[in-house]
């Protein structure tokens, strides 16, 4: 989570560590068939009053549609030396890993609405901390 933290300020650092985490996601994909849950997103002009939105420069403004989906439960367990002062899942360090499973269709989105979040703590051995998430039907 520190890691990321700091990766903040450097925009290739970041652009980096999400595409390490997209391609760990893509990885296990295909073990997992129900991961896919059928999440379309497709992408169309943002209209106002009947015209198109545009961005100050003129550009068309673009609003995302998401269909399809159910909700999941998400437990984001980090294994650290140290516990965190407060858990949750964005404290624990699931975040980014949060926000990728919903650019990879195994989320529809984080909300409440359609992710129950779930954060855990365990001990680790110094220098032996890391992070696991697991991702649950909710019925």
């Amino acid at each position: 989570m520190n890691e990321y933290a700091a990766k903040k300020q450097r925009k290739w650092a970041l652009k980096k560590l999400n595409k390490e985490v997209d391609e760990l996601i893509e990885a296990v994909k295909p073990a997992w068939p129900l991961w896919d849950m059928g999440v379309e997103r497709r992408t169309e002009p943002k209209m106002v009053d009947g015209r198109l939105s545009l961005t100050k420069r003129g550009k068309v403004r673009v609003r995302t549609i998401v269909e399809g989906g159910w909700r999941r439960h998400v437990v984001v367990t980090r294994y650290s030396s140290r516990q965190p002062d407060e858990l949750s899942v964005d404290v624990v360090g699931g975040k980014l890993v949060v926000d990728r499973l919903v650019l990879a269709g195994v989320l529809r989105d984080d909300s409440p609405r359609w992710c129950v979040r779930e954060a855990r703590w365990e001990q680790a051995p110094p220098g032996r901390g890391s992070l696991r998430v697991d991702v649950y039907e909710w019925w």
